[in-house]
């Protein structure tokens, strides 16, 4: 979309103010895709049932936010619980990279 706009894949934008320096935003293919799912069962071993919309996949997650001690308020949704394993794994957020898309949320956090 981005090319079909713009003619290109690279933007400048002035996140900063007009007054500074623009940034350049690339958007050019591909660039990483992490599955949050298949990431955070990686990191933290755990296996994480299939259908997050069911009550075994909110407990399961329950319980491993209960292990790591990662604390998650009510409601305790599956996407918060889901959300707190991701906060608890900095390396799952893109640190040095331009663009990184976050996929498989699955249909319960979305």
């Amino acid at each position: 979309m981005v090319k079909s706009l713009t003619g290109g894949y690279k933007i400048k934008c002035h996140a900063n103010g007009v007054d500074k320096d623009p940034i350049e935003i690339d958007f050019t293919p591909s660039f990483r895709r992490i599955d949050m799912v298949e990431e955070l069962e990686t990191m933290a071993n755990l296996t994480i049932p299939k259908d997050l919309s069911s009550k075994e996949a909110n407990k399961y997650l329950l319980d491993a936010c209960v292990k790591f001690d990662v604390k998650c308020p009510p409601p305790q949704t599956t996407a918060r619980l889901l959300d707190k394993g991701v906060l608890l794994f900095p390396t799952m957020k893109p640190q040095d990279e331009p663009l990184t898309k976050v996929v498989n949320l699955g249909s319960e956090c979305t």
